[in-house]
């Protein structure tokens, strides 16, 4: 079932900072971007150091990519990978690298989404083992699924098809069509 709407943090408080990205993704993945959006316009958290930036910005930039935003996605996808490698953060890259991906398949550019996910497919690889890519699971799996699946991937749709139906999150489904 769907969760009631969320409230919103003001807190300074890390835990609150973290709890809004649970938060952003849980919109994310039921499709709830209204709230995505809104749950963006929280207060800085100052005391969350260099990670400040990478706080819930790769689910935002992943819903501004599922509601048609892709220029805006892109750009919050590069500062998040900024961010994400700045603190040593392989899966936030990974998905901020999706994010890019998926935007730039989706804007016609597929030489550029081809290079993107293969780099994204290559650093979780070389973080993860030989584990395939999307059994990873999470979000940056499933971010990696759906960037495949905007290429034009059958395979990535199905594995992204299996991640919304097992989790029940049809936002993962929202603004593309199967290849």
């Amino acid at each position: 079932e769907g969760a009631a709407p969320f409230a919103r943090y003001s807190d300074q408080d890390p835990f609150t900072a973290i709890a809004s990205v649970v938060q952003m993704e849980t919109a994310l993945l039921e499709g709830r971007f209204d709230e995505l959006l809104l749950i963006d316009t929280m207060p800085s958290r100052s005391n969350l150091g260099r990670h400040e930036a990478l706080v819930g910005s790769v689910p935002l930039a992943a819903g501004l990519a599922v509601i048609g935003r892709l220029h805006e996605a892109e750009e919050g996808a590069a500062r998040a990978l900024i961010s994400a490698e700045r603190s040593n953060a392989s899966l936030p890259a990974a998905g901020a690298r999706a994010v890019a991906a998926e935007c730039a398949f989706r804007l016609g550019d597929a030489t550029r989404g081809n290079i993107l996910l293969s780099a994204t497919v290559g650093s979780l690889r070389a973080s993860n083992g030989e584990r395939p890519v999307t059994a990873m699971g999470g979000l940056a799996g499933a971010l990696v699924a759906r960037a495949g699946a905007a290429g034009g991937d059958d395979d990535a749709w199905l594995t992204l098809r299996g991640y919304a139906d097992r989790l029940r999150a049809p936002g993962l489904l929202e603004g593309l069509v199967p290849a």
